[in-house]
Parts: structure tokens; sequence; C-alpha cells
């Protein structure tokens, strides 16, 4: 059996492949990478590759074409009656695969890269949202920061805003307030500017308190670059999770955090169960900084002087 048709389910990091041969048997199901893509499709024989048409799917059809494949873009309208069971990313691979033989299926053309405007060659590629999302490269390379907002039992609104270094996946700042102006962004920052070294850019949303001419003024003038989406796009689903999850809602619902004690620290506390805790799958389930915790017996033959360490932030995220 030889594959002749292989459905390709795009992904932000983890492809998933679907190849059936000509009597359309599964011939074979696997996950590839990002990074593993273009090295898999180059040692294959020219195939039939369908795709759902998306703002990254034009690059891959591009990538793919040239490697002397034929490729289709099909509407995930049109793929979607096609999905036979639970929605992931195997089922919808093997829809598209079933899809794209079909006669009477609408096709996508494929765009060049002047008409999308791509910008993948350059380390930058759209996220859901349909934005350019640049992807960072290394530490201090992309910020991110949002608010979010919640209520404690006295029924106060209160906004929590969080900064996140795309990269390390490390919470760098939980600053918690009732209302923020353009000054106060400001302060924040160069706090932070100074704590952790200016970074290359910064991405938001499309706030009041982050595009307030003031901000983008000062961002500017100390060097770094600001991400912005386009007017009613948003930041992309996963980084929006991401900055949405403040460290314990219920937590913050038993005790207002306005009323918590204040202090040069009290941001490092908000944020350290998001950097030694919880665990992020980009870095392999750990988090971006984890702790070691050294028995006493291992620590008496290693002549350790402290029963805790850090392991560091470059153990958790060395495979970078």
């Amino acid at each position: 059996m030889q594959i002749t048709t292989i459905g390709l389910d795009l992904a932000e990091h983890v492809f998933q492949i679907h190849g059936i041969d000509a009597a359309e048997k599964v011939v074979g199901r696997r996950p590839l990478r990002r990074s593993q893509v273009k090295a898999f499709f180059e040692a294959l024989a020219p195939y039939l590759i369908g795709m759902e048409a998306c703002a990254t799917s034009h690059y891959w059809a591009r990538e793919l074409t040239k490697l002397g494949h034929e490729v289709r873009l099909m509407p995930a309208k049109n793929v979607k009656a096609y999905v036979k069971r639970n929605k992931n990313d195997a089922v919808d691979a093997e829809a598209i695969c079933e899809a794209v033989r079909r006669p009477t299926m609408r096709f996508v053309r494929v765009k060049s890269a002047e008409q999308s405007g791509s910008r993948s060659d350059a380390g930058q590629a759209h996220s859901a949202g349909g934005c350019f999302r640049l992807r960072p490269e290394q530490r201090n390379h992309v910020w991110s920061y949002d608010f979010v907002e919640d209520r404690p039992h006295d029924g106060r609104k209160y906004r929590m805003l969080n900064v996140l270094d795309e990269f390390t996946h490390e919470c760098l700042a939980i600053r918690v307030v009732r209302k923020l102006k353009a000054i106060d962004m400001i302060d924040i920052l160069s706090d932070l500017f100074i704590l952790h070294d200016i970074p290359a850019h910064i991405r938001s949303d499309n706030g009041p308190e982050f595009v307030a001419k003031a901000v983008q003024e000062w961002i500017a003038a100390v060097g770094a670059k600001t991400a912005l989406p386009r007017a009613g796009q948003s930041l992309g689903g996963r980084l929006h999770r991401e900055l949405q999850c403040p460290p314990s809602r219920r937590a913050a619902r038993r005790r207002n955090p306005l009323h918590s004690p204040r202090g040069p620290n009290r941001h490092r506390e908000l944020a350290a169960p998001l950097n030694t805790i919880r665990p992020h799958a980009s870095l392999g389930y750990k988090a971006p900084a984890s702790e070691a915790f050294v028995p006493a017996c291992l620590r008496r033959v290693a002549g350790c002087a402290t029963p805790t360490g850090s392991a560091g932030h470059a153990g958790a995220t060395g495979q970078h």
C-alpha cells in the first residue's frame, strides 16, 4: 500500500498528518512538530496534500509545492461536514484527507507571499486571530501584557496587570489595582526594564491603557517596539489564555489582593505560583523557574548548605 493523499492539520506547535492509499484505506497517522514538517515531506514522493485554508496554510502550501507536492486548500466550514467523531487534531486530519478527494469540494486559491503579506521567513506568522504573530527567539525578545478583572466578596471590581516573557513563559509581574492610567503603566514598565532589561518588542491588545499616546511614545523612546493587532482582532487564543490566568481566582475572592501587605516583593509573591508551580507544555511540562528540593540525606552527602535551591530559569528553558 502506497500513500496517495495526505490530510495535514496545522497547529501552533504540533501538526497532525493522515495518509490514505488509492483505495482510501488508512496507511499512516502521526504527529509532526513544526520543525520536522519540511524534512518529512522532502523525503516523500509527490502526493496530494489537503489543508484547511487559514492564514498560515498559504505559507505551507507554497513551501510544500516547492517540494513537488500538489497542495489544495479548503474552507474550514466545508471540511467540518466530514468530521466523524469528537473533534481533535487526528480527527481533523482524517476529515481533511477525505474532503480533499471529493469532486464537488470547493478549493481556495493559494496566495503568493506578496498577496498574503507573509513574514514567516522573518520569524513571524499569523495567529488564530489573524494578526501577525511575532515568534520570540530568546529571552527579552517579546513581552506581552494584558489585564484580567475579578471581584472579591465585597463586590468591588479590581484589575490585575500580567506581564509575561513569551520565550521563557516567566510571569514578570502581576500588579493589582483599581484603576490604571498611562503614567502608571509607564512606571510599571520602567521598573521592569530596570530589573529585566529592555525587551525588543512589547505585545498587547488595543486597550486604551496600551495604545495611549504617552505610553507608545515612551516605549519608542527607550528603544523597544510595540506589536499591536489590527482593529477588531485579538492577541490569539493561547497567549490570551496564558495572560488571563491569575495565580488563583478563588484565593483572590477569599481575600482582596488590594488589601494584602504592600512592599517591593509583593508582585513577586503573586507571580511565584505561575513561575515555580504551573507547568507549561512548551517547556516539557515544567514551570518556567522550577524549584529543586534537595532531601536532607543527599544534602549532607553533597555538602549543601541550604534545604532548598533554585534550579534557575536556564535549567527549565535550556531546551530552547
